[in-house]
């Protein structure tokens, strides 16, 4: 399964930090986002793949690299097909996706 055609996680991949660094939700370094599934089709994004401020890595690369067990990362997900729809009352971008 191809995540991202680079090398960093998919901007719609479902990346937590489990360790955040300055923020409460963090995304991973290596890319990806937090979401919100907002229930009506659209996600909020609460954190992205920017590393300003520096985030940590979430589950999903502490498991690749061999620290943490599979039974130990949560449920991910990805949202493919991201359509800018507006922000959230605290300036979050939300997207509809399919």
């Amino acid at each position: 399964m191809q995540l991202s055609n680079t090398t960093h996680w998919a901007r719609g991949l479902q990346v937590v930090v489990p360790f955040p660094n300055v923020r409460p939700t963090e995304a991973s370094i290596m890319g990806g986002g937090v979401w919100l599934n907002n229930f009506d089709g659209m996600y909020t994004q609460l954190d992205d793949d920017y590393c300003v401020p520096a985030t940590g890595y979430s589950y999903l690369d502490l498991y690749w690299m061999g620290l943490i067990s599979p039974a130990e990362v949560p449920d991910f997900f990805i949202l493919r097909n991201l359509v800018p729809a507006g922000k959230d009352a605290n300036g979050h971008p939300i997207f509809k996706t399919d």
